[in-house]
């Protein structure tokens, strides 16, 4: 939980607003970061924000949303489509909790976000009944998209709007887990001595993001079962 959150200085980086924050941990550590909640940068996406630890990720995140924008917004259109395919067939749930989750909509009328969160809801608690992982989400972190979840083991399992998956048992040991993928980066640079520019690239390692919020549950469900039900 955080406390004492104050916005110090709201910045511009090409043409994109976000903005740097400090405040104080739920056990008293300072701490700081930067926040874009940008409307125009992550219009056609489902994410409502994205924050980084230093200047150098934040710039990176910003550099990458709008450079490759079109790709964000066909992923999501995949993503879209695909969870109206699943939410389509309950059986799929079925494979998961054992049981079939069904909306039951009666004479009401809801939009299809409306219907997707419900249907979220009604997964978390079959979580809950089915194999104990109890949702222990704040009000600021539904607030930002987020939802913690506690193993029956005491481990914390959290889904994130941004398309991550942590295992987040303190506030200093957050750790990924999403697929990891390796893939090529490459930056441009300036030589000093000709004066041209050149391109370096190296090989790193990169997680595959889960941007449906049923997918990141599921992932959480699966992960749990692989990694921490045989431990009970």
């Amino acid at each position: 939980m955080l406390t004492n959150e104050n916005i110090k200085d709201v910045l511009n980086y090409r043409g994109v607003e976000y903005t740097y924050s400090e405040w104080t941990t739920w056990n008293g550590k300072p701490a700081s970061g930067y926040t874009c909640k940008d409307e125009k940068l992550l219009e056609g996406v489902d994410l409502a924000s994205f924050s980084t630890i230093t200047k150098e990720d934040m710039l990176e995140r910003i550099d990458d949303r709008i450079d490759n924008k079109d790709h964000y917004i066909e992923m999501q259109k995949l993503s879209d489509a695909a969870c109206a395919r699943f939410y389509e067939q309950p059986a799929a749930l079925h494979r998961i909790t054992g049981k079939a989750t069904k909306l039951n909509t009666m004479n009401n009328t809801y939009t299809w976000l409306q219907e997707r969160q419900m249907l979220c809801d009604s997964f978390a608690r079959r979580m809950l009944v089915e194999h104990g992982l109890k949702e222990i989400t704040t009000q600021r972190q539904a607030r930002n998209g987020t939802r913690i979840f506690l193993c029956p083991t005491g481990e914390k399992l959290g889904s994130y709007e941004s398309g991550y998956v942590r295992r987040c048992n303190s506030s200093d040991r957050i750790y990924q887990l999403n697929p990891k993928y390796k893939r090529e980066k490459r930056w441009l640079f300036l030589d000093s001595d000709t004066g041209k520019t050149y391109v370096s690239k190296c090989t790193t390692w990169s997680r595959a993001k889960i941007y449906s919020e049923m997918a990141r549950l599921v992932f959480i469900v699966e992960y749990y079962l692989k990694n921490y039900k045989q431990n009970t």
